[in-house]
């Protein structure tokens, strides 16, 4: 037996990422898969591979090559058996018998492009559907680690693991590995990718795809608008599972989404992505899910992994972008992000924001101006409940603003004051403070920035101007010492109103 870290070093060298593209070269789906054989047979599931143009097979080393041949496929069973060239592979053993209820397993396949990640759990039972026997897991199976192998703390392979919805259940289901064995011995003739898709068209395998039911979807939306999730809820459980499509999980994700159940929200919209992995929409959410899981260690990762699916779907996707941007670690990669998204819509709001906020985080102060102008004057026509918040360090001053602001006027000009005043751009700095003190008379900030601009202007710490500011500010509560105290809300994105269908 293997402890969990040796567990994951003897298997992950036999697991694979799928990448399945269309007619026009553009990705469609994506799974696992892992080698049954040393000589290049790979097992993954018939739907990761279903419709496919192209199809390749990324090895564990990085390597990627693309699939010869399918050299068997099961409909019922949702198998699929690919050759790639080559000789030698790191594979797994199949098991030959029934492994008990209760038994510890692990799932480890690549979850949105997250090479080779593994979780744990039991196995909870061996329910059948539709005439197919399963395996049911505890083990989370994310969505893009169909395919994968259920292993033993062994290293037995004793199922491959299936996100695909069966009647609108759960992700947590495998198929057992002795449907894996009966289909190697077959013997099939190798088919090319186009011969086998002409083959399942004709077969009468299981629903890959589960339709809505839009009139039924559109009354829970109305809940949706007018804040009854409770109601909502209760209306999609009537809905039946044969018709719990991609939009009814969207749905259910976003209620979830709105009451914090972040986990909730995770499983939903998985849901709705194994149900169509081409779906941009889902991938976003699932993606904002992640980013806003503070559970995890590594959920911005997991959002990441899942934005680059998107941009490699639709390299014009602008919400992908910002996300993409909110998630990174690294400031140029950001910056960078925020720029392609501004370049692909300039009057994207919150790509123009976000640009600008980074810009004069790191200091680039006379970078930040434009953005921060074009901000402000998107924010005039916008309804900014439709968009997400998140409190972050800003170099500048402590705003009261937060995620129920009904006008994001202040701190833009705030923001934008504090540019021009460190671009020498003095006149225009005392302008915007004063405007901000025309609507907020108390605010805090303003009279220490006109402060601070006065005695670097006119170049002298006494400055009339500077001590009259200075004394208006000393009645009030706030010192922006060395203008680094304080936050104000640095990610604004679009989330409730982003995407062109119903929006809450």
């Amino acid at each position: 037996m293997f402890s969990s870290t040796e567990l994951y070093r003897h298997v992950s060298p036999s697991v694979v990422s799928i990448d399945n593209y269309d007619i026009h070269d553009k990705l469609a789906a994506s799974g696992s898969g892992f080698f049954v054989s040393g000589d290049g047979h790979v097992v993954t599931n018939l739907h990761v591979i279903q419709g496919a143009h192209k199809v390749t097979v990324r090895l564990h080393n990085g390597t990627t090559m693309p699939a010869c041949s399918v050299v068997g496929f099961d409909s019922t069973n949702d198998l699929a058996v690919l050759a790639v060239t080559g000789s030698g592979y790191s594979y797994l053993q199949l098991s030959t018998g029934k492994t008990e209820v209760g038994t510890r397993v692990y799932a480890i396949g690549d979850p949105m492009g997250l090479s080779s990640s593994m979780s744990d759990g039991i196995i909870s039972g061996r329910p059948e559907l539709d005439g197919v026997s399963y395996i049911q897991t505890t083990a989370p199976i994310s969505p893009g680690s169909s395919g994968g192998p259920l292993v033993t703390s062994d290293g037995t392979a004793i199922g491959i693991t299936s996100a695909s919805l069966r009647g609108g259940q759960n992700l947590n289901l495998a198929i057992p590995a002795i449907a894996i064995t009966n289909l190697l011995d077959k013997k099939q003739q190798p088919l090319s990718l186009a011969e086998l898709n002409v083959r399942v068209e004709g077969t009468q395998g299981q629903q890959l795809t589960i339709e809505d039911d839009p009139v039924k979807l559109s009354a829970v939306w109305k809940e949706i608008q007018t804040n009854r999730l409770g109601d909502a809820l209760t209306m999609m459980s009537e809905i039946p599972n044969t018709r719990r499509g991609s939009g009814f999980w969207i749905a259910n994700g976003h209620v979830h989404f709105k009451l914090n159940n972040i986990g909730e929200a995770q499983s939903a919209f998985g849901k709705a992505v194994a149900n169509n992995p081409n779906n941009t929409e889902a991938l976003l959410r699932l993606a904002l899910a992640w980013r806003f899981d503070h559970s995890s260690s590594d959920s911005w990762s997991i959002a990441v992994a899942m934005c680059r699916r998107v941009v490699t779907i639709d390299p014009t996707n602008v919400p992908a972008h910002i996300v993409l941007g909110i998630s990174s670690a690294d400031q140029g990669r950001r910056v960078g992000f925020f720029k392609t998204a501004v370049a692909l819509d300039p009057e994207d709001f919150s790509a123009q924001y976000n640009l600008g906020v980074e810009l004069l985080h790191h200091n680039e102060v006379k970078d930040a101006i434009q953005p921060l102008e074009v901000a402000l004057r998107l924010e005039k026509k916008l309804d900014l409940g439709d968009y997400l918040f998140i409190d972050a360090v800003w170099p500048v001053s402590s705003l009261s603003t937060s995620s129920t602001t009904k006008s994001f006027q202040v701190p833009l000009k705030l923001a934008l004051a504090y540019a021009y005043s460190n671009s020498n751009q003095y006149e225009r700095a005392v302008k915007v403070y004063k405007e901000v003190l025309a609507v907020e008379r108390n605010n805090p900030v303003a009279p220490w920035g006109l402060c601070f601009t006065y005695r670097v202007w006119r170049k002298d710490f006494k400055h009339p101007d500077a001590l009259l500011w200075e004394k208006r500010a000393e009645g009030m509560d706030f010192m922006p010492a060395a203008h680094t105290d304080g936050y104000m809300p640095t990610i604004v994105y679009k989330y409730f109103g982003m995407f062109g269908g119903a929006k809450p």
